[in-house]
Protein backbone atom coordinates (compact mmCIF):
# COMPACT_ATOMS: atom_id res chain seq x y z
CA UNK A 1 0.00 0.00 0.00
CA UNK A 2 1.31 3.51 -0.48
CA UNK A 3 1.11 6.52 -2.61
CA UNK A 4 -0.54 9.75 -2.94
CA UNK A 5 -5.12 10.14 -3.21
CA UNK A 6 -6.00 12.61 -4.71
CA UNK A 7 -9.60 14.09 -3.30
CA UNK A 8 -11.08 16.39 -5.51
CA UNK A 9 -13.39 18.45 -2.76
CA UNK A 10 -12.90 21.90 -3.46
CA UNK A 11 -11.74 24.78 -0.52
CA UNK A 12 -13.75 23.41 2.43
CA UNK A 13 -13.13 26.82 5.47
CA UNK A 14 -13.67 25.95 9.13
CA UNK A 15 -16.91 28.46 8.93
CA UNK A 16 -18.69 26.26 6.52
CA UNK A 17 -17.50 22.50 7.80
CA UNK A 18 -21.21 22.16 9.92
CA UNK A 19 -22.95 23.68 7.25
CA UNK A 20 -22.92 20.87 4.52
CA UNK A 21 -22.30 17.21 5.69
CA UNK A 22 -20.35 16.54 2.38
CA UNK A 23 -17.39 18.43 3.39
CA UNK A 24 -17.36 16.06 6.95
CA UNK A 25 -17.78 13.30 4.33
CA UNK A 26 -15.00 14.47 2.24
CA UNK A 27 -12.89 14.61 5.00
CA UNK A 28 -13.47 11.39 6.85
CA UNK A 29 -12.20 9.75 3.83
CA UNK A 30 -9.45 11.77 3.60
CA UNK A 31 -8.43 10.41 7.34
CA UNK A 32 -9.98 6.90 6.14
CA UNK A 33 -7.26 6.42 2.87
CA UNK A 34 -4.27 7.83 5.13
CA UNK A 35 -5.56 4.96 7.79
CA UNK A 36 -5.05 2.40 4.86
CA UNK A 37 -1.25 3.95 4.14
CA UNK A 38 -1.90 6.17 1.79
CA UNK A 39 -1.06 9.89 1.66
CA UNK A 40 -4.01 12.24 1.02
CA UNK A 41 -4.20 15.78 -0.95
CA UNK A 42 -7.59 17.59 -0.95
CA UNK A 43 -7.61 19.26 -4.62
CA UNK A 44 -9.01 22.59 -4.54
CA UNK A 45 -9.62 25.22 -7.43
CA UNK A 46 -7.94 27.80 -5.55
CA UNK A 47 -6.35 27.43 -2.47
CA UNK A 48 -7.14 29.54 0.73
CA UNK A 49 -8.38 28.73 4.66
CA UNK A 50 -8.88 25.07 4.23
CA UNK A 51 -9.80 23.10 7.59
CA UNK A 52 -6.17 22.86 9.30
CA UNK A 53 -4.74 19.58 9.59
CA UNK A 54 -5.16 18.42 5.90
CA UNK A 55 -3.03 19.03 2.80
CA UNK A 56 -4.52 20.74 -0.21
CA UNK A 57 -3.17 21.66 -2.93
CA UNK A 58 -4.24 22.96 -6.85
CA UNK A 59 -3.86 21.30 -9.93
CA UNK A 60 -1.64 23.88 -10.79
CA UNK A 61 0.68 22.77 -8.04
CA UNK A 62 0.84 18.82 -9.23
CA UNK A 63 1.61 20.07 -12.77
CA UNK A 64 4.39 22.99 -12.10
CA UNK A 65 5.96 20.04 -9.88
CA UNK A 66 5.06 16.46 -10.74
CA UNK A 67 8.12 14.33 -9.38
CA UNK A 68 6.84 15.55 -5.15
CA UNK A 69 4.28 13.29 -5.54
CA UNK A 70 2.79 9.85 -6.51
CA UNK A 71 -1.12 10.14 -7.14
CA UNK A 72 -2.77 6.65 -7.76
CA UNK A 73 -5.91 7.35 -7.01
CA UNK A 74 -8.02 10.43 -8.29
CA UNK A 75 -11.81 10.69 -6.24
CA UNK A 76 -13.85 13.30 -7.29
CA UNK A 77 -16.49 13.77 -4.14
CA UNK A 78 -17.37 17.39 -4.06
CA UNK A 79 -15.27 19.31 -6.63
CA UNK A 80 -15.87 18.50 -10.54
CA UNK A 81 -13.18 18.96 -12.48
CA UNK A 82 -12.58 18.61 -16.73
CA UNK A 83 -11.80 15.37 -18.55
CA UNK A 84 -8.60 16.78 -19.75
CA UNK A 85 -7.19 17.06 -16.03
CA UNK A 86 -8.55 13.45 -15.11
CA UNK A 87 -7.21 12.13 -18.50
CA UNK A 88 -3.70 13.72 -17.80
CA UNK A 89 -3.44 11.49 -14.28
CA UNK A 90 -4.42 8.44 -16.20
CA UNK A 91 -1.22 8.97 -18.34
CA UNK A 92 0.56 9.36 -15.28
CA UNK A 93 -1.07 5.74 -14.23
CA UNK A 94 -3.32 7.00 -12.04
CA UNK A 95 -7.30 5.60 -11.46
CA UNK A 96 -10.01 7.92 -11.51
CA UNK A 97 -12.90 7.43 -9.77
CA UNK A 98 -16.27 9.75 -9.07
CA UNK A 99 -18.32 9.10 -5.92
CA UNK A 100 -21.68 10.35 -5.89
CA UNK A 101 -22.75 11.61 -2.77
CA UNK A 102 -26.45 12.64 -3.39
CA UNK A 103 -29.89 11.56 -4.96
CA UNK A 104 -28.49 12.97 -8.84
CA UNK A 105 -31.48 11.65 -10.34
CA UNK A 106 -34.01 13.35 -8.08
CA UNK A 107 -31.21 16.73 -8.44
CA UNK A 108 -31.20 16.71 -11.91
CA UNK A 109 -34.80 16.40 -12.53
CA UNK A 110 -35.67 19.38 -10.14
CA UNK A 111 -32.52 21.05 -11.04
CA UNK A 112 -33.84 21.28 -14.70
CA UNK A 113 -37.61 21.96 -13.41
CA UNK A 114 -36.93 24.85 -10.88
CA UNK A 115 -33.75 26.41 -12.06
CA UNK A 116 -33.92 27.10 -15.69
CA UNK A 117 -31.01 28.90 -15.76
CA UNK A 118 -28.76 27.39 -13.62
CA UNK A 119 -25.82 25.51 -14.87
CA UNK A 120 -24.83 22.88 -12.53
CA UNK A 121 -21.96 20.53 -14.61
CA UNK A 122 -21.44 17.74 -11.72
CA UNK A 123 -22.18 15.04 -14.99
CA UNK A 124 -18.36 16.26 -16.73
CA UNK A 125 -18.14 12.88 -18.28
CA UNK A 126 -14.50 11.57 -20.08
CA UNK A 127 -11.60 10.31 -18.16
CA UNK A 128 -12.93 8.16 -15.31
CA UNK A 129 -12.31 4.63 -14.95
CA UNK A 130 -15.02 3.89 -12.68
CA UNK A 131 -18.05 5.58 -10.88
CA UNK A 132 -19.14 4.78 -7.14
CA UNK A 133 -21.69 5.98 -4.54
CA UNK A 134 -23.40 5.06 -1.85
CA UNK A 135 -25.43 1.72 -0.53
CA UNK A 136 -28.61 4.41 0.11
CA UNK A 137 -28.28 5.38 -3.82
CA UNK A 138 -28.10 1.65 -5.29
CA UNK A 139 -30.85 3.12 -7.45
CA UNK A 140 -28.61 5.79 -9.20
CA UNK A 141 -25.75 3.60 -9.72
CA UNK A 142 -27.28 2.39 -13.22
CA UNK A 143 -28.05 6.67 -13.93
CA UNK A 144 -24.86 7.73 -13.07
CA UNK A 145 -23.26 5.07 -15.36
CA UNK A 146 -25.00 6.06 -18.35
CA UNK A 147 -24.40 9.60 -17.64
CA UNK A 148 -20.48 9.17 -17.61
CA UNK A 149 -20.54 6.74 -20.46
CA UNK A 150 -19.60 3.64 -18.18
CA UNK A 151 -20.11 0.15 -17.23
CA UNK A 152 -18.25 0.10 -14.15
CA UNK A 153 -19.61 0.69 -10.82
CA UNK A 154 -19.51 0.09 -7.48
CA UNK A 155 -21.38 0.83 -4.39
CA UNK A 156 -19.15 1.87 -1.34
CA UNK A 157 -19.06 1.50 2.14
CA UNK A 158 -20.83 4.63 3.84
CA UNK A 159 -18.43 6.17 6.77
CA UNK A 160 -19.30 8.61 9.24
CA UNK A 161 -17.15 9.34 12.15
CA UNK A 162 -18.29 11.21 15.69
CA UNK A 163 -15.42 13.43 15.86
CA UNK A 164 -17.71 15.60 13.85
CA UNK A 165 -19.84 15.96 16.65
CA UNK A 166 -17.11 16.50 19.20
CA UNK A 167 -16.05 19.24 16.50
CA UNK A 168 -19.84 20.91 16.43
CA UNK A 169 -19.72 20.68 20.15
CA UNK A 170 -15.93 22.87 20.42
CA UNK A 171 -16.68 25.38 17.93
CA UNK A 172 -21.13 26.27 18.78
CA UNK A 173 -21.20 25.49 22.51
CA UNK A 174 -23.67 22.80 21.95
CA UNK A 175 -24.65 21.84 25.38
CA UNK A 176 -26.20 18.31 26.92
CA UNK A 177 -29.39 17.79 25.65
CA UNK A 178 -31.62 18.46 28.76
CA UNK A 179 -34.95 17.19 28.79
CA UNK A 180 -38.68 18.89 29.96
CA UNK A 181 -41.42 17.26 30.60
CA UNK A 182 -43.22 15.88 27.49
CA UNK A 183 -46.09 18.03 27.74
CA UNK A 184 -43.67 21.11 27.43
CA UNK A 185 -41.02 19.59 24.87
CA UNK A 186 -40.61 21.55 21.90
CA UNK A 187 -40.77 19.62 18.14
CA UNK A 188 -38.24 20.48 15.69
CA UNK A 189 -38.57 20.09 12.08
CA UNK A 190 -34.77 20.95 10.10
CA UNK A 191 -35.65 19.29 6.72
CA UNK A 192 -34.03 21.56 3.90
CA UNK A 193 -37.70 22.17 2.23
CA UNK A 194 -35.58 21.93 -1.40
CA UNK A 195 -37.95 18.76 -3.10
CA UNK A 196 -40.00 16.18 -2.52
CA UNK A 197 -36.72 14.08 -0.86
CA UNK A 198 -36.37 16.38 2.15
CA UNK A 199 -39.49 17.92 2.79
CA UNK A 200 -41.23 19.14 6.17
CA UNK A 201 -44.86 18.44 4.89
CA UNK A 202 -45.71 15.03 6.43
CA UNK A 203 -43.97 15.58 10.16
CA UNK A 204 -45.95 18.84 9.90
CA UNK A 205 -48.90 16.36 9.34
CA UNK A 206 -47.78 14.30 11.96
CA UNK A 207 -47.47 17.04 14.57
CA UNK A 208 -50.76 18.21 13.87
CA UNK A 209 -52.51 15.00 14.54
CA UNK A 210 -50.31 14.67 17.66
CA UNK A 211 -51.70 17.78 19.20
CA UNK A 212 -54.97 16.74 18.44
CA UNK A 213 -54.82 13.41 20.41
CA UNK A 214 -53.01 14.29 23.33
CA UNK A 215 -54.18 17.84 24.16
CA UNK A 216 -52.01 17.95 27.29
CA UNK A 217 -48.72 18.13 25.14
CA UNK A 218 -48.54 22.31 24.85
CA UNK A 219 -45.05 22.65 23.51
CA UNK A 220 -44.09 24.48 20.21
CA UNK A 221 -43.64 23.12 16.37
CA UNK A 222 -40.43 24.75 15.18
CA UNK A 223 -40.13 24.20 11.72
CA UNK A 224 -36.59 25.47 10.05
CA UNK A 225 -36.14 26.02 6.47
CA UNK A 226 -39.69 27.45 6.20
CA UNK A 227 -39.28 30.05 3.71
CA UNK A 228 -39.52 27.30 1.01
CA UNK A 229 -42.87 26.04 2.05
CA UNK A 230 -44.44 29.73 2.18
CA UNK A 231 -43.16 29.72 -1.80
CA UNK A 232 -46.11 27.49 -2.27
CA UNK A 233 -49.65 29.14 -2.25
CA UNK A 234 -51.43 25.39 -1.36
CA UNK A 235 -48.85 25.58 1.89
CA UNK A 236 -49.77 28.92 2.65
CA UNK A 237 -53.64 28.70 1.93
CA UNK A 238 -54.42 25.26 2.62
CA UNK A 239 -52.20 24.14 5.65
CA UNK A 240 -51.17 26.75 7.75
CA UNK A 241 -54.76 27.39 8.25
CA UNK A 242 -54.89 24.58 9.80
CA UNK A 243 -52.51 24.67 12.48
CA UNK A 244 -54.38 27.64 14.02
CA UNK A 245 -54.62 26.82 17.90
CA UNK A 246 -51.00 25.10 17.31
CA UNK A 247 -47.48 27.06 19.12
CA UNK A 248 -45.99 27.13 15.84
CA UNK A 249 -42.73 28.43 14.80
CA UNK A 250 -41.33 28.99 11.13
CA UNK A 251 -37.72 29.68 11.24
CA UNK A 252 -35.24 30.60 8.47
CA UNK A 253 -31.64 27.65 7.82
CA UNK A 254 -29.72 27.12 11.22
CA UNK A 255 -26.76 25.43 11.73
CA UNK A 256 -27.58 22.50 13.96
CA UNK A 257 -25.20 24.19 16.25
CA UNK A 258 -27.34 26.90 16.10
CA UNK A 259 -30.22 24.92 16.90
CA UNK A 260 -29.12 22.87 19.50
CA UNK A 261 -27.70 25.72 21.21
CA UNK A 262 -31.17 27.86 21.48
CA UNK A 263 -33.14 24.66 22.16
CA UNK A 264 -31.14 22.32 24.16
CA UNK A 265 -34.33 20.04 25.17
CA UNK A 266 -36.07 20.06 21.81
CA UNK A 267 -37.21 16.68 20.42
CA UNK A 268 -36.65 16.47 16.78
CA UNK A 269 -38.37 14.26 13.47
CA UNK A 270 -37.16 13.47 10.11
CA UNK A 271 -38.60 11.96 7.26
CA UNK A 272 -36.93 11.80 4.50
CA UNK A 273 -37.11 9.67 1.16
CA UNK A 274 -34.38 7.82 -0.68
CA UNK A 275 -32.17 9.29 1.86
CA UNK A 276 -31.86 6.11 4.58
CA UNK A 277 -28.84 7.27 5.59
CA UNK A 278 -28.90 10.96 6.64
CA UNK A 279 -26.13 11.62 8.82
CA UNK A 280 -28.22 13.92 11.13
CA UNK A 281 -29.86 11.26 12.62
CA UNK A 282 -26.22 9.61 13.41
CA UNK A 283 -25.52 13.13 15.09
CA UNK A 284 -28.60 13.88 17.18
CA UNK A 285 -28.58 10.51 18.55
CA UNK A 286 -24.92 10.57 19.42
CA UNK A 287 -25.87 13.95 21.21
CA UNK A 288 -28.89 12.55 22.87
CA UNK A 289 -31.05 13.92 21.56
CA UNK A 290 -34.46 12.53 20.73
CA UNK A 291 -35.15 11.69 16.85
CA UNK A 292 -38.04 10.28 15.61
CA UNK A 293 -36.65 9.13 11.74
CA UNK A 294 -38.09 7.12 9.31
CA UNK A 295 -34.97 5.34 7.57
CA UNK A 296 -35.59 1.86 6.78
CA UNK A 297 -32.27 0.31 6.82
CA UNK A 298 -31.98 1.97 10.63
CA UNK A 299 -35.66 1.05 11.20
CA UNK A 300 -33.51 -1.55 14.82
CA UNK A 301 -32.48 1.90 16.37
CA UNK A 302 -33.57 4.53 18.08
CA UNK A 303 -37.14 5.75 17.06
CA UNK A 304 -38.66 4.80 13.66
CA UNK A 305 -41.91 5.28 11.92
CA UNK A 306 -43.65 5.64 9.03
CA UNK A 307 -46.30 7.58 7.32
CA UNK A 308 -48.17 3.61 6.38
CA UNK A 309 -48.51 3.21 10.01
CA UNK A 310 -49.95 6.70 11.42
CA UNK A 311 -51.62 5.60 14.33
CA UNK A 312 -48.53 3.62 15.57
CA UNK A 313 -46.26 6.67 14.83
CA UNK A 314 -48.46 8.80 16.87
CA UNK A 315 -47.86 6.24 19.91
CA UNK A 316 -44.14 6.18 19.03
CA UNK A 317 -43.94 10.11 19.34
CA UNK A 318 -45.57 9.86 22.50
CA UNK A 319 -43.82 7.07 23.29
CA UNK A 320 -39.89 9.22 22.43
CA UNK A 321 -41.25 12.77 24.34
CA UNK A 322 -42.63 10.81 27.71
CA UNK A 323 -40.00 8.34 27.76
CA UNK A 324 -36.87 9.27 26.54
CA UNK A 325 -34.83 9.65 29.30
CA UNK A 326 -35.64 6.69 31.40
CA UNK A 327 -34.59 4.91 27.74
CA UNK A 328 -31.31 7.22 27.11
CA UNK A 329 -29.03 3.89 28.28
CA UNK A 330 -30.26 1.76 25.40
CA UNK A 331 -30.94 4.85 23.06
CA UNK A 332 -27.15 5.42 23.68
CA UNK A 333 -26.35 1.84 22.71
CA UNK A 334 -28.16 1.87 19.39
CA UNK A 335 -26.60 5.16 18.93
CA UNK A 336 -23.03 3.36 19.29
CA UNK A 337 -23.87 0.62 17.45
CA UNK A 338 -24.91 3.03 14.55
CA UNK A 339 -21.70 4.52 14.83
CA UNK A 340 -19.03 1.29 14.68
CA UNK A 341 -21.44 0.29 11.71
CA UNK A 342 -20.50 3.29 9.57
CA UNK A 343 -17.08 4.02 11.48
CA UNK A 344 -14.27 4.47 9.27
CA UNK A 345 -12.36 1.98 11.76
CA UNK A 346 -14.46 -0.68 11.38
CA UNK A 347 -12.49 -3.78 9.54
CA UNK A 348 -15.47 -4.28 7.35
CA UNK A 349 -15.32 -0.79 5.58
CA UNK A 350 -11.46 -0.50 5.79
CA UNK A 351 -11.56 -3.82 3.64
CA UNK A 352 -14.25 -2.79 1.30
CA UNK A 353 -12.46 0.47 0.59
CA UNK A 354 -9.17 -0.94 0.63
CA UNK A 355 -10.47 -3.44 -2.12
CA UNK A 356 -11.58 -0.77 -4.16
CA UNK A 357 -8.50 1.51 -4.33
CA UNK A 358 -6.26 -1.30 -5.22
Amino acid sequence: MGGDIFLATGLIEPEVLFKNGLHQNSLTLYNLFETLGYTCYCIVEKAGNFVPGYRFLEPEDYVRSPASYRPVVYVEIGLSLDSAWREFLQRKGCKTAKLYLGNILNIDTETVCWLADMNFPHHNAGGLNEIWTSPHYDMNLPYALALNRLDKGHLVPYVWDPQWVKGLRHFTGVAEATPHPWTQTDIIIMEPNISFQKCSLFPILLVKAFAKTYPEWTGRLIVQNSDRLFLSSWFRERLVPQLSGMKVVWKGRQTLGEILADHPSAAFISHQLTNDYNYLILELMHLDYPVLHNSERWSAFGYNWSVERWPEALMILRGMLEGHSASLGAYRVHANQLAWMHSPQNPVNLTGWKTLLM
